[in-house]
């Protein structure tokens, strides 16, 4: 658990502002990892920014937030138990929150639930979020708003209304979610023109693009063109979907941060940073590093012990991790969320 924290704290260093803990405050079985884990775990995360040894201050830094996903009111009742428990002089363990919507009643439906039903959970997590200290943040990632693995592809109207559900609810930003990794620069300029007609603002927008056919990176570029400059990404490509099978994680923070420099937007500039990070979870899980850009720094760390950064800064630019060190959901859970939980904390 040390180790992580350790890495995790690297990865802000670098200036990565938003980092999702990518472990689910869910009901056993419907995730990896359990509620007492994520608690367990968001306890010991939160609280490392404020000593020393990472962040020169005992006060918490403006501007970093860890959101923490509540994809059910179960989820949220858990949070607001474990930030119950701290004293008010304390930092809170998290002053956002993220939950989980989707275009298509088919995939809904593998939650147990039709999307109308769930706007109903929905509405209850924004009106929970008011017991969140110090900000009243909330984001929505709302899957496969491409296509769908069950019922194909998904009409850019259903995410919009989607989306204008969700916004009307309280939403503060809501994600569009390539859940299968399918779509194309066509596909998502598409998606935007249609939801930019309809009203809403690319300032509320995310991208939340998987890279199964590697496509990622374009789609991330498209989506620059229309104004969007908030992005989902997950170092060394981590991740997948439980319910859209052979989908890949969510585009490498490294190829996306890579792809900007000459674009107005300002990123971290310490690549060769991820790229430690990203070496040491390829480690940690015994799995090859997804991320092209990271694949081919190590190799110039290895010969050279630094690489030319040439990120120039213009206006703000935000990525948010979503995957730190998780279990790959492309591969079976191992046998219970303890096991799971005893393996991360020997490290």
């Amino acid at each position: 658990m040390s180790r992580r924290l350790n890495q995790s704290g690297r990865v802000t260093d670098v200036g990565l502002g938003i980092i999702e803990l990518g472990v689910s405050l869910a009901p056993s079985g419907s995730s990896a990892v359990s509620p007492t884990f994520a608690c367990r775990l968001m306890k010991r995360f939160r609280r490392w920014p404020v000593r020393p040894r990472f962040v020169k201050t005992t006060q918490w830094v403006k501007g970093l937030h860890y959101p923490v996903l509540v994809p059910n009111l179960k989820g949220l009742q858990l949070l607001l138990d474990l930030l119950s428990e701290q004293s008010p002089s304390e930092v809170p363990y998290t002053d956002e929150i993220a939950v989980f919507a989707t275009a298509t009643d088919a995939f809904s439906k593998t939650n147990t639930c039709t999307v109308a039903e769930s706007f109903e959970g929905h509405e209850a997590c924004y009106e929970g979020r008011t017991a969140l200290d110090a900000t009243d943040r909330s984001f929505s990632y709302v899957s496969v708003v491409i296509d769908c693995p069950y019922s194909g592809k998904v009409d850019p109207a259903k995410f919009k209304d989607v989306s204008q559900t969700l916004l009307g609810m309280g939403c503060c930003e809501v994600g569009l979610g390539d859940t299968f990794g399918t779509g194309k620069p066509t596909t998502a300029r598409k998606l935007l023109r249609t939801v930019l007609r309809g009203g809403i603002p690319a300032s509320v927008l995310a991208g939340h693009y998987h890279d199964t056919y590697g496509m990622g990176i374009a789609n991330i570029r498209a989506s620059l063109e229309h104004g969007l400059c908030a992005f989902d990404s997950s170092v060394r490509g981590l991740g997948g979907c439980p319910h859209s099978p052979g989908a890949n994680g969510n585009v490498a923070t490294k190829d996306s941060l890579y792809a900007l420099p000459g674009s107005k937007y300002e990123t971290p500039r310490d690549l060769n940073a991820i790229a430690e990070v990203e070496t040491w979870i390829s480690k940690t899980l015994n799995r090859t590093n997804s991320s092209r850009i990271g694949t081919a720094l190590k190799l110039s760390l290895t010969l050279t012990g630094s690489v030319a950064n040439t990120v120039t800064n213009y206006a703000p630019f935000r990525i948010r991790i979503d995957a730190i060190v998780v279990q790959d959901r492309r591969h079976p859970p191992r046998a219970g969320a303890d096991d799971t939980y005893k393996r991360i904390k020997s490290l």
